[in-house]
């Protein structure tokens, strides 16, 4: 179809080509009247002919053009001039996942682990939205995986998606898929279902991680068949520094029987940011004093033996190869196996946070911190584990046991030379392998507190995507880990349920979800709606927002409070008010009394000023002022006593405790590091709260009176510029 470049098709002109699939060819075309490129998707026209054929490609685009997700193209416009069709999409001006895997397999360097997680967390996220809303899209691939000018990965080409509906459409005669990508049921002619993206997502991973396939071959129908047949080659022996909790991901969603893989898309995603918060064996190193096995010497500049891998890397034009990740990695990984993963409902944890302080940032951006020696191996190398090391694979009908039990006599798969150091020790294993503890390994330097109990949210600032994840933990730091992506001031209900503000990953708006991060949907529908607050009886959530769209004389957009009244469903709140005036106010929080406190100034006489801590009756009645500075923040009550942080009255951020009706402040804490963001105990007799005391962020708790002020743990990454918005939650059952 090269004549059509030049041609206009309605309100298009065409510029030229961009790439050609199995259905159609893809165009760069300009849309005067918008002055804006689009990229247009031309039928092609021997399909044309074929009613079959047209109906599926008007399907495809009227069932895309209903999904609205950051990491899916937007699908704009779709028409036909005679027999000729077409369907308009937003133009990602940037390359392919494919064209980014091609330029580190030059390199010699496949994706660091977390950089591959955030990339393929953020594509799950929109496969598992689609999936949700009836369509599979049967042929992910890199090359249809796209960057944005920012970095951000698009999904395109729901080339062959359809409506998974009572009535099945196929292409007769042909199985659909790129064969490298195909998961068995496909390569079998079977349909498919939602589990076949998930194998599909599998093999993209071990391509991002490893810097191959799984599964080459000569002929598309030779690769088929060991997708169906050939046991998978384990992650690991191809690439060895890759941590094992990331293979088992892979081994999961790589099953031949599609009820051994994650059932949803979402599900896989959150198993891969577990995984990378608390890797379940180290790197195997070469120090130790036993003989060292070593594959190829031509392997010895890929990986270093004796010493942290380099952390200067090439970056790529729009994927960043994250400079330093190679050192992040390492430590991350060897401290993740000094702790045995304690079991969750959904998602691996994380160990102790006192740990994990050497994964944040700071220790990203000072390398030299990392010891450069090498580091004692956590697992038992005997002879029985080096090889089945060496000649593992995975089964053919792999269970959902999280360790594979490989056959033993499949050969060792290595069509290229890959680097291999395992360290060998001539000592007998036990039945069940289980990583002893050394003598050096570090432990949590903060015991269990006595009397405290229950668990914690907090967030972290991740500077990837520039927002917060939360985080949930016992309160003595144990069992932490990752519980969703760009989720931000979270608070417990009564019983364990979470609402949260959702910023991003298409939750843009307020959450609930279990304290699994299971069962998670919208309760409201601006993404301006912020810091949600359970009602006493956990009906009900009050919340702020800047979803007028006014704002100030400074141009600042102005915020008021809204209460949904049904925190079951997602519905429109409803603004509160005193007489006809809308309550302007942020921070909002349900007090146990039954009133809402929030910071705010006396707008509603018209005189503003009086700027501090009010509370109001929901109906708007019995408004009362409780504190008079105005950045009063993070209120949180409990009996007739509320505590709040305040940067103002003696000019640093300090905690405060006041008693529910105005009056009776007193200090708790006097440090010159930050101290916030406190929240009460369940049962009223301690405070926690945030401090950066002793150089970096941290959970603290103390008496409620003030006295005996601890800390718990280290948190394992930073907070963000604008963290007095956020909101820790403590809960027992």
């Amino acid at each position: 179809m090269a004549e059509l470049i030049g041609k206009t098709i309605s309100k298009y002109r065409i510029i030229e080509r961009l790439g050609r699939g199995g259905m159609a060819d893809v165009y760069k075309a300009y849309q005067p009247g918008l002055d804006r490129y689009v990229a247009i998707k031309v039928l092609h026209s021997f399909l044309a002919e074929e009613e079959d054929f047209v109906g599926r490609f008007e399907r495809e685009a009227t069932a895309v053009a209903k999904l609205r997700h950051p990491n899916i193209v937007q699908v704009i416009d779709f028409d036909h001039e005679g027999d000729l069709y077409y369907m308009v999409m937003e133009f990602i001006d940037g390359p392919t996942l494919k064209a980014e895997l091609r330029e580190r397999s030059r390199m010699g360097q496949p994706f660091a682990p977390k950089e591959a997680a955030r990339i393929l967390t953020a594509v799950g996220n929109a496969v598992d939205y689609a999936h949700r809303r009836g369509m599979v899209h049967r042929d992910l691939k890199p090359a249809n995986i796209m960057f944005t000018g920012e970095g951000q990965p698009v999904l395109t080409d729901f080339g062959i998606a359809k409506i998974v509906g009572a009535k099945r459409y196929t292409v007769t005669g042909a199985v659909s898929g790129t064969p490298a990508y195909m998961s068995p049921e496909q390569g079998k002619g079977e349909r498919g279902d939602e589990r076949s993206d998930i194998y599909s997502l599998g093999v993209i991973l071990y391509e991002m991680v490893t810097g191959r396939v799984p599964f080459d071959a000569d002929t598309p129908y030779a690769i088929i068949m060991k997708h169906i047949n050939d046991p998978l080659p384990l992650p690991r022996q191809v690439y060895p520094q890759l941590p094992e909790s990331v293979e088992r991901v892979i081994l999961k969603a790589l099953s031949k029987d599609p009820n051994d893989r994650y059932q949803t898309a979402g599900e896989m995603a959150r198993a891969l940011q577990q995984a990378l918060v608390a890797p379940a064996v180290p790197i195997v190193t070469a120090e130790a004093p036993a003989r060292p096995v070593v594959r190829p010497r031509e392997a010895e500049a890929v990986v270093p033996t004796a010493t942290v891998p380099v952390a200067e890397k090439r970056r790529l034009p729009l994927v960043p190869l994250l400079a330093g990740g190679g050192l992040l990695l390492l430590a991350l990984v060897i401290v993740g196996g000094f702790f045995a993963i304690r079991s969750s409902r959904r998602a691996t944890p994380t160990p102790p946070a006192q740990v994990l302080a050497t994964s944040a940032p700071t220790a990203t951006s000072t390398p030299t911190a990392i010891p450069t020696t090498a580091i004692p191996t956590t697992p038992p190398d005997t002879d029985a584990t080096v090889q089945a090391a060496l000649e593992a694979t995975q089964a053919a009908q792999p269970t959902d046991t999280p360790t594979p039990i490989p056959p033993t006599d499949t050969p060792t798969p290595a069509p290229t030379p890959t680097p291999i150091v395992i360290v060998v020790q001539p000592t007998t294993p036990p039945a069940t392998p289980t990583p002893p503890v050394p003598e050096e390994t570090p432990t949590p330097t903060t015991p269990p507190q006595a009397g405290l109990r229950g668990k914690i949210l907090f967030t972290i600032f991740n500077d990837y995507s520039g927002k917060y994840d939360l985080y949930i933990a016992n309160i003595d730091g144990s069992d932490q880990r990752l519980l969703y992506e760009q989720t931000r001031q979270p608070e417990f209900r009564g019983d364990g349920l979470i609402v949260a503000n959702g910023d991003g990953l298409g939750w843009d708006s307020l959450v609930v979800m279990n304290i699994d991060g299971s069962n998670r949907h919208n309760i409201t529908n601006h993404p301006e709606d912020k810091q949600p607050s359970w009602s006493p009886d956990g009906v009900k959530v009050v919340h702020s927002s800047s979803q007028s769209g006014r704002r100030n004389k400074e141009g600042n957009p102005i915020w008021n409070i809204y209460i949904q009244d049904d925190a079951s469903r997602q519905s429109e709140a409803r603004a509160l008010q005193i007489a006809n005036y809308q309550v302007i106010g942020r921070y909002p929080t349900w007090l146990p009394d039954g009133r809402i406190a929030f910071n705010g100034c006396k707008y509603w006489t018209g005189e503003g000023g009086n700027c501090g801590l009010w509370a109001i009756w929901e109906d708007g009645t019995g408004v009362s002022q409780l504190t008079n500075a105005s950045n009063d923040l993070a209120v949180d009550g409990y009996g007739n006593e509320i505590v709040f942080m305040c940067d103002q009255r003696d000019g640093n951020w300090e905690i405060y405790k006041a008693n529910n009706v105005g009056g009776g402040i007193t200090r708790l804490t006097n440090d010159p590091g930050i101290d916030g963001l406190p929240t009460w105990s369940p049962d009223g007799k301690y405070i926690a709260f945030l401090s950066t005391r002793d150089g970096q962020w941290a959970l603290w708790v103390m008496n409620a009176d003030g006295s005996n002020q601890r800390k718990l743990f280290n948190l394992p990454g930073p907070m963000g510029p604008d963290w007095p918005e956020e909101r820790i939650s403590w809960w027992a059952p």
